[in-house]
């Protein structure tokens, strides 16, 4: 059985199409030539003398002839032998010169753009497959460069490929690529693992978590549900890992909230990677067996999220016998098939991320930037004048390790959440101080899930932080932060979309 998404099929049958239509009008070029030798060798018998030895002045008088036919300066004799391969390299002689000038051309044209492109202060150079690169490149416009194996001059570059492709093209102009922004696809490496402020390491099932959980956000449910929640997580796999990692620091609604989150698939390992998990206050639960061995659960959930992508459909219409009435969200790659089954949610989420906001995270990033710029003007090191410009913005993000950035970066995705929560209320103390507590939350969430523990003396290179601590128990200055936190991404949220 065939198990490859629509996608990866259709990439298949574009990369061939892409290989005929480079390779195709190159092989017409000696197309004539092969026939016009053929043609004289037939009239020259082998192109042999009158003593049948082979006569090299005999071939190089028929390529000759066969040179002057693209430039349409070959004329037949009325008493030359004549045969119908070389009346087909004569017509078609011509025919190859003109497509020979439109290939220049095309390339002339292709090289010009890619100038004007290189020009532009977004210029943006994709590399990967032909599928992924068209639709990046539509949106991108006049900006948009198609890179293919020879290395391209742009502002920024996006590397669809797969994670070995990537690395070794990163690698091989790595000199080149040191003082360019680059947003490198990867599978296996965290996005906090990019070494630099200019290398954006990122993954398509983390973007697609992010875009899953931002687009149906559980807050509604965990309302009517008194903040008491069962998730179902069928699948997990990467992406299905990336759900809950994302879940666990978005779901983040009230204080007193206990959303259980129930995973099936294969954790193996996961535990012991994230092994402060236990720390985090709604709770994890892993399965080893399938999740029909567990119907009354199913039926009980509040959402049941499906990961899982081979048999996806078949999946799908057995959990909709299992729980008829369930909330059912599925992660589907394509939407083959999808209408066949109703009441499920899908969301299409390779095409989803495919897009440059969900890749270059710019909005999140602008936000993330301010808000280490607002903390670093507040509390600048000893002897240090830090101001909330511009010039300091860039600078000052390229001090931080990459945990710091994506701490940043998780602050202000949760953003989305305290918005969501505060809707058309006003932003009284009271509310700001509910989603002061809700941000230290997340903050320690974020935290547990890097590993870090409490103690009372902070420690970055153990991981160790003494505000790892309940709310209220934190000094008031510290819930001042908390606070002052919330309120600063309200307010830069507001200036970006005024």
């Amino acid at each position: 059985m065939d198990n490859r998404t629509g996608l990866e099929k259709g990439t298949v049958g574009r990369t061939v199409a892409a290989c005929l239509r480079a390779w195709l009008p190159k092989v017409f070029l000696v197309v004539p030539m092969i026939l016009g030798l053929i043609g004289f060798s037939a009239i020259n018998n082998g192109f042999t003398n009158d003593q049948g030895q082979f006569d090299w002045q005999i071939l190089l008088d028929a390529a000759f002839n066969c040179l002057t036919m693209y430039g349409l300066n070959y004329g037949r004799e009325p008493d030359q032998q004549w045969n119908v391969l070389l009346e087909l390299a004569r017509w078609l002689a011509p025919v190859a010169t003109a497509s020979g000038l439109v290939m220049v051309f095309a390339r002339l044209r292709s090289w010009v753009r890619r100038f004007v492109a290189h020009l532009s202060l977004n210029s943006t150079a994709v590399y990967g497959s032909p599928a992924e690169k068209a639709v990046l490149l539509e949106e991108l416009g006049p900006s948009g460069i198609d890179m293919g194996e020879r290395f391209v001059r742009a502002r920024r570059y996006i590397l669809l490929g797969t994670e070995e492709e990537n690395l070794a093209l990163y690698g091989r102009y790595h000199e080149a690529l040191k003082d360019r922004h680059v947003y490198l696809k990867t599978s296996a490496l965290p996005a906090q693992q990019g070494s630099s402020d200019k290398l954006h390491l990122f993954s398509p099932e983390e973007r697609a978590a992010r875009g899953f959980g931002k687009q149906h956000c559980a807050y509604d449910k965990s309302v009517a549900a008194d903040e008491q929640m069962k998730i179902v997580l069928v699948g997990f796999g990467k992406l299905g890992r990336e759900l809950l990692l994302s879940g666990l620091q978005y779901n983040i609604f009230h204080p007193k909230q206990r959303i259980e989150y129930h995973v099936f698939g294969d954790a193996e390992g996961f535990e012991a990677t994230y092994w402060q998990l236990p720390q985090i206050s709604d709770p994890v639960v892993f399965y080893k067996e399938s999740c029909f061995d567990h119907v009354p659960l199913l039926r009980q959930a509040d959402m049941i999220i499906v990961a899982e992508q081979n048999d996806q459909l078949a999946l799908v219409q057995k959990l909709t016998m299992a729980a008829p009435q369930q909330s059912i969200y599925v992660l589907a790659a394509n939407m083959i098939g999808t209408q066949f089954l109703q009441g499920p949610v899908y969301y299409d989420w390779k095409s989803d991320t495919l897009h440059m906001e969900k890749i270059l995270g710019l909005r999140l990033n602008e936000l993330a930037k301010r808000l280490n710029l607002h903390y670093a003007a507040q509390y600048p090191p000893e002897g240090e004048t830090i101001e909330e410009t511009d010039e300091y913005l860039e600078p000052q993000w390229a001090k931080l390790s990459s945990f710091h950035r994506y701490s940043n970066i998780s602050a202000a995705e949760f953003h989305d959440v305290c918005a969501r929560i505060l809707g058309d209320q006003e932003l009284t103390a009271e509310r700001l101080d509910f989603l002061g507590e809700l941000e230290h939350i997340r903050w320690c969430r974020y935290h547990y899930l890097n590993n870090w523990q409490y103690g009372p003396v902070r420690n970055n290179a153990q991981k160790i932080h003494h505000l790892l601590v309940p709310y209220e128990e934190l000094s008031e200055g510290e819930k001042e932060k908390d606070r002052r936190n919330v309120k600063l991404l309200m307010e830069l949220n507001s200036k970006m979309q005024g």
